[in-house]
Order: structure tokens, then sequence, then C-alpha cells
């Protein structure tokens, strides 16, 4: 069974397993995603595998542990979502250049790349309380299980 997660939600979950901290490397937030779909019993994507799997498709592989959270963000949001089959992993623009999200606005400005290196992780933390970026897109984002 196919899965999608818009980039925003990607983004959301990166957020909150960093705790804020955008100086943590890509490597140790896909790790803290494998270790809530364990201990949670639950996986992003169709399986336990696609999370880090989605990353790897941008060709970040072999220097996820050298890469920042905040290196990454505006890559994510370029894209409209994630989406998850038993052939892979693929990223996927929007067709409409001009998304209407308000979520992903709001992100695409507070993480601004002429700023993002200021930020620090109480700014992020006070950013995903205004978004209303909690826990819960963890559970909304992710399927029961080790896979579907």
């Amino acid at each position: 069974m196919a899965a999608t997660i818009l980039s925003q939600d990607i983004l959301a979950i990166c957020l909150l397993l960093s705790d804020g901290n955008l100086d943590l490397s890509l490597k140790e937030v896909i790790h803290r995603a494998e270790e809530y779909q364990e201990t949670q019993d639950r996986h992003f994507g169709i399986s336990r595998s696609d999370f880090r799997g989605l990353f790897h498709r941008l060709n970040w592989a072999y220097e996820m542990d050298a890469i920042k959270m905040r290196e990454v963000i505006s890559d994510i949001l370029e894209y409209h979502d994630a989406y998850f089959n038993d052939e892979g992993e693929s990223w996927y623009k929007a067709d409409d250049v001009e998304e209407q999200d308000q979520v992903k606005q709001q992100m695409k400005l507070f993480f601004n790349p002429q700023e993002i290196s200021q930020l620090h992780p109480k700014l992020v933390r006070e950013f995903m309380a205004k978004m209303n970026i909690t826990e819960a897109i963890l559970y909304h984002c992710s399927r029961s299980g080790e896979s579907s």
C-alpha cells in the first residue's frame, strides 16, 4: 500500500525529533526517527526503512553524519511531498508552482536561508509552538506495525 507525507510534515517530524536543534546531524535525526518507530511500533512511509531511504534519495547517503539539519531544510521545502511504495521512496514537487499551504509558507519565511544560521533551539521551539507542531504529527504521519 502506498503512502505520502507532505514535505512540511517531514520537516515537522525532523524538528520534533531534533528538539529544535538545527545543528543536529541528519544521521542523528534519522536515528531518532528509527528509535521512535521501534519504541512506538510504528513506521513512516510503508516500512521502517523508508524514512532513511527518503533522505538517501536526495543524495545525502554518504554525508548524513556531516550534514546538519539547518543545511537540508530548504531542500526539504522545495518539494510538495514524499511518496512511498514497494519500489522505494521519492520526493515530488507540486505541479502548481504557487503552493498555498500556509504552514509551508510560514516555514519558508522562518527558515530563510539568509537567517537560518542565527536560529538556535529556543527560537525554533517557539516557532514550533506558534505553528502548533506537536508530537501528534509523529503519530499522524506514521502507521502502526513494521510495515503496511
